[in-house]
């Protein structure tokens, strides 16, 4: 079944099949099948009711227009709807500014001698419905009115990124429960009739065309610590269990005070009032003292910023914060209308590269509402900005207790949608705390689709861990735990050629006599592993696998250390385990005590009151790539060529905030 998910854009189409692929199993050859979605571009000339939203909607799709370049297209004037091989395909070139109704075909007129010259012509002859859709250009300088074009579905697969709202409603056409999708592969499976292959009889060769079966580990909840003079200090294993728990009347295991900071409205009065911002800044402060936090400001500064120069507003409002208390400001905090990356990205930008300043911004709807839940939400992540923790693992949960001191690192590499020349970015987060629990984060540009980090990177990004590491800790780590996220199996020996040979150099070279030991691991949840429990007493309300579940047997690979941990609750849908590959293992921390350190650390995000699906080092450093774009700065350049020509580079992140937890 198809599903639209969006008008705009030329309609977009969710087409649902088939994945499949040969892996190596203990002693044989497996084949993983799943459930596979493409998003397609349905049409591109408009009918109906889908016309009169591009009508409507004039200036927002000409500005979407460019992503239908390069695509390929057919014509309803010169062929029937259906595409056949003897059809001939066009390729899209560009679109004109103005409509079919103003513009002007050549057209080829023959003389007696043979000689022709181009004449302009108006028409086609046809009567367009809708004449203000522009043309499309072809390659060749033909044109074609935008109403008589449209794609075939197997050609025009969508990679451009989303919106939030295409991005939902996405999550909602995939998302299907264990049992439904469980079905939909069996019929994929039969669909292949595997028994009936002439090539596959040839060789000799049968597929089980049932479901592998497999054993399995649930690993224990751990024991988490929080705050004293709470009404829990601690929420034992068998509260945790089901992968969730909640903050009421438990304090933060470590909190900061709060004396300088305010809150700054980028909404209209009708829609944001004084006296509702003020309310909300009240409430959200009452929450955060309940939660064990000191906040000596109870009349902080709550005003409305003066558009359009946001920059300028966010100087002016520092300014006075710092002012009111004299001292430099710990957290600003805004109050924006809408979910979008304006003014949002521009706040980040300033705040973090130019201020030095940690931010929270909060929407004008929640902020009306005042929830308890939202309000202790925010308090987790303002906490956590300031310096702050939410909770520890207990003594006897924590594998690494009395094993040393530890660094744990976190990478990733994050790339531009598909057809931009934009850079990519790697980004890295250290841990600065003997607890594993608070990290640093640091972002840069890494080439265009470059897999590695780069060594100017690596080389900056691992002192500043080191660094952050040993100035809040006094020690230098006896061992260094590298998760890497964003990495094919194809690539692994890249990682340890490249990334890990140079992150060893650059420990010799700031104390010849240090040589920490290094386990690293990949973490990878795009796969398509997923994993199904036959007996009802195992499984979650959902019928996912519980949290906690570890396969590590006949679906690994039979020869290198690697195991899938589903770790967390799946809100929606079926889980989806992570894929834990340890590449080098130089610590010699036993197989069980690593497998439990990997589980129970998912439950110390320190955002969250769930455990989550990856180990917090690697969603940190996804976290702080995706933010490190607010801090682009993109320069147009002219060289030699006289061309002008855009460069993104990205602004450094401000000194003041280097070893806070910025991006949470």
């Amino acid at each position: 079944m198809n599903h639209l998910i969006s008008q705009r854009n030329g309609g977009l189409v969710v087409k649902k099949g088939l994945f499949m692929s040969v892996r190596g199993g203990h002693n044989k050859l497996t084949i993983n099948v799943d459930v596979a979605t493409a998003l397609m571009q349905k049409y591109l000339g408009q009918q109906g009711d889908e016309a009169k939203f591009l009508r409507d909607n004039d200036k927002r799709f000409r500005n979407d227009l460019k992503k239908f370049r390069r695509i390929s297209f057919y014509t309803t004037h010169t062929a029937p709807q259906k595409p056949t091989r003897e059809q001939k395909r066009c390729i899209i070139d560009d679109f004109t500014e103005q409509g079919a109704n103003n513009s002007f075909f050549q057209k080829k007129v023959f003389k007696e001698d043979g000689s022709y010259t181009e004449k302009k012509v108006k028409t086609y002859k046809i009567r367009l419905q809708y004449p203000n859709l522009p043309c499309v250009k072809m390659k060749g300088n033909g044109m074609v009115p935008l109403e008589l074009c449209y794609v075939s579905d197997a050609d025009n697969r969508y990679l451009f990124k989303l919106d939030d709202k295409q991005t939902s409603s996405m999550i909602k056409i995939t998302a299907t429960r264990p049992d439904e999708r469980r079905r939909a592969i069996e019929k994929n499976v039969d669909a292949c009739r595997w028994g009936q292959d002439p090539v596959l009889q040839a060789y000799g060769m049968r597929i089980q065309p049932t479901m592998m079966k497999t054993k399995a580990r649930i690993l224990p909840a751990p024991e988490l610590m929080f705050g004293a003079g709470g009404q829990t200090k601690s929420v034992p294993g068998n509260m945790t269990a089901s992968g969730q728990w909640n903050l009421q009347g438990k304090r933060f295991a470590k909190t900061s005070t709060l004396k300088s900071f305010g809150c700054l409205i980028f909404a209209k009065q009708q829609h944001c009032s004084l006296d509702a911002a003020t309310k909300f800044m009240r409430s959200l402060m009452n929450s955060y003292s309940q939660h064990g936090g000191a906040v000596e400001n109870n009349n902080p500064i709550v005003q409305y910023a003066t558009p359009p120069n946001v920059q300028k507003s966010i100087q002016d409002f520092w300014t006075q914060v710092g002012n009111q208390v004299q001292m430099r400001p710990q957290i600003l905090f805004f109050i924006v209308p809408y979910k979008t990356s304006m003014p949002y990205n521009e706040i980040k930008h300033y705040c973090e590269t130019e201020l030095g300043c940690v931010s929270q911004c909060t929407l004008v709807a929640q902020a009306q509402q005042c929830a308890p839940q939202y309000l202790s939400n925010v308090c987790m992540k303002l906490n956590a900005k300031i310096g702050g923790t939410t909770c520890y693992l207990s003594q006897d949960n924590n594998p690494l207790q009395g094993r040393g001191y530890n660094l744990m690192i976190g990478a990733d590499v994050s790339h531009a949608a598909p057809g931009s020349e934009k850079p990519s970015f790697a980004s890295m987060v250290g841990s600065t705390d003997l607890h594993g629990t608070r990290y640093s984060g640091i972002v840069g540009t890494n080439g265009v689709r470059q897999e590695m980090i780069s060594a100017d990177n690596m080389k900056n990004f691992l002192t500043t861990m080191i660094y952050n590491f040993k100035k809040n800790t006094n020690f230098l780590p006896h061992r260094i735990f590298y998760f890497r996220d964003g990495v094919s199996e194809q690539q692994y020996h890249h990682v340890l050629d490249e990334e890990v040979k140079i992150m060893k150099e650059i420990c010799h070279g700031i104390n010849a006599t240090w040589a920490p030991k290094f386990t690293v691991t990949v973490c990878s949840k795009r796969h398509h592993h997923r994993f199904f429990q036959e007996e009802p007493r195992n499984r979650d309300r959902n019928g996912n696998v519980l949290p906690g579940t570890i396969i590590e047997k006949d679906v690994t690979d039979p020869a290198e250390y690697d195991f899938y941990l589903n770790s967390h609750k799946a809100i929606q849908g079926t889980a989806r385990a992570t894929h834990y590959y340890v590449i080098m293992d130089e610590t010699g921390i036993p197989v069980d005590d690593f497998q439990a350190l990997c589980n129970n650390m998912c439950y110390t995000y320190i955002r969250s009151t769930t455990a989550v699906s990856i180990i917090p080092p690697v969603y940190y450093a996804h976290l702080a790539s995706l933010r490190g774009r607010c801090h682009e700065d993109i320069q147009t350049r002219s060289p030699a060529t006289g061309v002008s020509v855009e460069v993104t580079t990205i602004k450094r992140l401000h000194d003041s905030i280097k070893d806070a937890m910025w991006y949470v």
